[in-house]
């Protein structure tokens, strides 16, 4: 995986070039700085909370898997790279930073000659309908292949929330503190938010290259077992959740390797044969079985093209 930049980091949302940024590139500290301080919505004393939650959980992602990373991958933890936005801010960052950038190998993107370029979620309860198509499921939280960022939109009433990774527990932990004053709604966003935190830098660190079923199995497979490793309220992803078992399977029956794969970390022949393998078990017809399972709430839809078409 290439780690350098393509271009020299801009410093402003303008500064993209408007060509297509092939390759995604570790962003300065410096320009998160600036790009917080040109739209980020939370007060100083909220900010800091955010960045010690980044802090504390990325910090368990490293000490758990920093094993099968570059230095240039730990670093990339060590530093902020959330951002948080307005709503319209956010909506416009990525119709930006999505017309930028493009990140396909059909050869390695590629499951039984489909390629999978988004999905969407659908609670069971209607039809997707056109617009549902039109809007990503991660408009929400979206990690941007340029720079490695990600924007987290916030609503007005959200952005006075405080977070702080003493909030950091399971539900059950939480109850045996019933003699403290406890903040339930830090302690709901702390969690979530702190999730989304180890879920978005992963994908910061993947290599874009693979196929989106197995780098989202992935991401949701590392937020869930740093959470539950650290004793900490993991999220429930649903359907997600089965294609992050499956993953899991997966790195118990061949090992470490996949670990190394997936963050780009895995060369030649042993790179060749991994990636083989997650693509034997992800199979088109098993991403399918998973994603539309029953009894499990949220249903994926993936948009999908045949790979002859890239």
């Amino acid at each position: 995986m290439n780690m350098t930049s393509t271009a020299e980091s801009p410093v402003s949302l303008q500064d993209y070039p408007a060509a297509e940024v092939e390759r995604p590139f570790y962003a300065d500290p410096d320009l998160l700085e600036h790009l917080q301080s040109e739209y980020g919505v939370l007060p100083p004393k909220r900010q800091h909370g955010y960045n010690e939650l980044e802090t504390a959980v990325s910090s368990a992602f490293v000490g758990q898997y920093g094993a099968y990373l570059t230095e240039q991958q730990r670093n990339y933890f060590a530093s902020s790279h959330m951002l948080f936005l307005g709503e319209q801010d956010a909506a416009e960052f990525n119709e930006h930073w999505r017309q930028n950038v493009h990140v396909t190998d059909p050869s390695v993107s590629a499951i039984d000659g489909v390629i999978y370029t988004d999905y969407h979620e659908n609670d069971g309860r209607h039809q997707l309908t056109e617009a549902d198509e039109s809007e990503s499921s991660s408009a929400r939280v979206l990690q941007h292949w340029a720079g490695r960022i990600a924007t987290y939109p916030l609503a007005e009433d959200e952005q006075t929330i405080a977070v702080s990774p003493a909030y950091l527990m399971t539900s059950k932990a939480l109850l045996e503190k019933e003699d403290e004053d406890i903040d339930l709604q830090a302690f709901t966003y702390s969690n979530s938010i702190g999730a989304v935190m180890v879920h978005e830098k992963v994908h910061g660190i993947q290599d874009p290259m693979l196929p989106l079923p197995i780098l989202e199995a992935g991401a949701a497979y590392y937020e869930r077992t740093v959470f539950t490793q650290q004793n900490w309220r993991p999220r429930r992803n649903f359907n997600m959740k089965l294609l992050a078992d499956l993953y899991a399977d997966c790195v118990d029956d061949y090992g470490s390797d996949i670990h190394r794969l997936i963050f780009g970390n895995l060369t030649g022949e042993p790179q060749a044969r991994a990636l083989a393998y997650l693509k034997s078990r992800f199979t088109v017809a098993e991403i399918e079985r998973l994603s539309s399972a029953e009894g499990h709430g949220t249903k994926l839809r993936w948009t999908t093209i045949p790979s002859e078409e890239m």
